[in-house]
C-alpha cells in the first residue's frame, strides 16, 4: 500500500457492503502488530453496494 492507492470501504455485519471509496494519503504504519493507515474519502456512495449484490456478481463473487 502506498499513498494515492485507491480503497473500497467495507462496512462489516448485517448490513454489509461496500460504502465509500477513498485515497491512501499517508504509508502504512504497524503499530504493536496492527497495521494503520490513513485515507481520505473519495466519494461516499448513495446506495451502498450490499454483500447480497456482491455475491450475486458473477465476476466479483
Amino acid at each position: 500500500m502506498k499513498p494515492g492507492d485507491i480503497v473500497i470501504l467495507w462496512v462489516s455485519g448485517q448490513q454489509a457492503g461496500v460504502y465509500a471509496l477513498g485515497e491512501l494519503t499517508d504509508e502504512p504504519e504497524n503499530e504493536d502488530g496492527e497495521v494503520w493507515v490513513s485515507y481520505r474519502y473519495a466519494h461516499i456512495l448513495d446506495t451502498p453496494i450490499s454483500r447480497d449484490t456482491i455475491k450475486a456478481h458473477p465476476i466479483l463473487r
